[in-house]
């Protein structure tokens, strides 16, 4: 593998990411009964750092700064019924495309029996939504898929657990109508529609279809969200949702399902059908080129910032970032590790005395 003279290769970064992540998942799992992986994926400034900020503070007014490369952060749920704690570990994936490899850091096969992931789409910008859908979504199966079969040859116990994973989401689907059309994920994928507020209103019934019929060949929830913080419903839908799978209650609530184009849409797995979906314009049936190809026509062109040949782990593997921002971001990691550190032993300090500490925490904001 080519590296640059002095540099690091972009396997020896990678490691150092994950040895760092590592570090600071291990301390805090210690401590909760149950954790999940979260991952968020998307273009950049798509949306998906102020879903994220949104989901963990609230309505705050002011914007989050740009994730430049890989961002972890961690959030606490202390269930009612009991005094167990859940940790959802979460990484949000900045950029552009061209660090698509990055979700090698955040998904392992360590992991990957308990990930979520999400893929955020910029519906502002309508010729951008296809295109990403169909990068991440490419990269994200080829990632679990993968970590799924080193899992799987790890030994006896973990390939019965993999191979129950696939047996509950093949028995799932297999009375569904769309059954012979839809790959779904063997773990939970959300598919966040950004920016609902600030899609042009020509477009949305084209677009609303289109997220539809990829949400529903993928098995994925579909949950549209405003920028505006008036529109709560959005919110609390967005919110309640990552509650129930990042921390695995189910006893949550969900918002009722949408599915015209007239509201933001909220649509769970496996209720939407692609009858129930128009084909898209001019076309016979259903496929993937089709809608391509008609958001192509619709909403223009959009290049992603992929380089040539993306795709897979092989196309992916060719893929370089600059030294200097990768070395700069490793010194900001460390620091942040090291604060970390001094915040949990003061953290203990003061459970020790008997001071109530806060139970949700984030690094690296």
């Amino acid at each position: 593998m080519s590296k640059k003279p002095g540099g690091k290769s972009k396997e020896q970064s990678e490691s150092l990411w994950a040895r760092l992540v590592t570090a600071q998942a291990d301390e805090l799992s210690k401590e909760p009964n149950s954790s999940s992986t979260v991952v968020f994926c998307g273009g950049r400034k798509s949306g998906k750092t102020t879903i994220l900020e949104r989901f963990m503070k609230g309505t705050k007014d002011d914007y989050p700064k740009a994730t430049v490369a890989l961002d972890y952060k961690y959030a606490r749920f202390a269930h009612d019924a009991s005094t167990s704690k859940s940790i959802a570990h979460i990484f949000d994936l900045g950029g552009d495309e061209r660090l698509s490899h990055l979700v090698n850091v955040a998904i392992t096969p360590a992991n990957v029996e308990s990930v979520i992931l999400t893929v955020t789409v910029d519906l502002g910008e309508a010729a951008s939504v296809v295109p990403s859908l169909i990068h991440w979504i490419a990269v994200l199966r080829a990632r679990v898929d993968k970590c799924l079969e080193q899992a799987a040859g790890s030994g006896q116990a973990a390939a019965a657990r993999v191979q129950k994973l696939r047996d509950a989401v093949r028995e799932k689907w297999e009375s569904h109508a769309d059954n012979s059309h839809v790959r779904p994920f063997p773990v939970p994928l959300i598919i966040f529609g950004a920016k609902w507020d600030m899609m042009d209103v020509n477009k949305r019934r084209t677009l609303c279809q289109a997220l539809r019929y990829f949400a529903t060949v993928s098995g994925a929830y579909l949950v549209c969200t405003s920028t505006r913080k008036e529109d709560r419903q959005t919110l609390e839908g967005m919110k309640s949702l990552c509650r129930r799978l990042f921390f695995g209650t189910a006893s949550i609530r969900l918002p009722k399902e949408e599915m015209e184009h007239e509201k933001p849409l909220f649509i769970c797995p496996g209720t939407d059908t692609l009858a129930n979906i128009p084909v898209p314009p001019g076309k016979q049936h259903h496929s993937e080129d089709g809608w391509k190809k008609v958001a192509e026509t619709s909403f223009g062109t959009y290049s992603l910032s992929v380089g040539e040949g993306a795709g897979g782990d092989e196309q992916l593997d060719g893929v370089k970032f600059a030294e200097n921002t990768i070395d700069a971001m490793l010194d900001q990691k460390r620091e942040e590790l090291k604060q970390y550190r001094a915040q949990v032993e003061r953290s203990r300090r003061l459970v020790s005395e008997g001071i109530n500490v806060a139970d949700a925490r984030s690094i690296g904001t």
